[in-house]
């Protein structure tokens, strides 16, 4: 049960970081925007990212079954959800 639970948020999590891997990208590339705002998003981005770590660990066999993984891949889907939410909202 934990197994798949682990895995649907592993899967979540890794779509959720291709967005913000084009937005990481696009920031860099354009060294922050025109005043440099846009490094401020850098560390929420990257703080995403590191959630791609215990994201490809939930694949492997020997923590599929962990429920510490279970709960940081769920603080992981609730911190890039809430970004993700922001991130559209910007008008």
């Amino acid at each position: 049960m934990i197994k798949t639970e682990n895995r649907l948020a592993s899967i979540l999590l890794i779509f959720i970081n291709l967005y913000f891997l084009y937005a990481t990208a696009v920031i860099i590339y354009q060294e922050g925007g025109p005043m440099g705002f846009g490094l401020m998003v850098l560390p929420i981005t990257f703080s995403i990212h590191l959630f791609l770590i215990p994201s490809i660990l939930a694949f492997k066999k020997k923590f599929s079954e962990s429920r510490v993984l279970f709960v940081i891949l769920f603080i992981g889907l609730f911190w890039a959800s809430y970004w993700l939410w922001k991130f559209f909202r910007i008008p």
